[in-house]
């Protein structure tokens, strides 16, 4: 098992509240029960109901804007 796995198995069966910042995709996923997103201008949060599945469609749309 590797380090973020043996994290990721912690957290999930820990009984308290955790607030995770990783940018390791499968961690979230194997630990995270709900995702949100510090706003861009850092004054706010938005909740990500469809996870980090839903976040990475947001950002691919956002940079696809950019693109064209």
């Amino acid at each position: 098992m590797r380090n973020n796995n043996y994290v990721g198995h912690a957290i999930a069966h820990y009984r308290g509240g955790v607030i995770l910042v990783s940018h390791d995709e499968s961690l979230v996923k194997s630990c995270c029960q709900e995702v949100w997103l510090v706003t861009r201008n850092g004054t706010g949060l938005e909740r990500m109901d469809g996870g980090i599945d839903q976040y990475k469609k947001a950002l691919e749309k956002e940079i696809s804007s950019y693109l064209i």
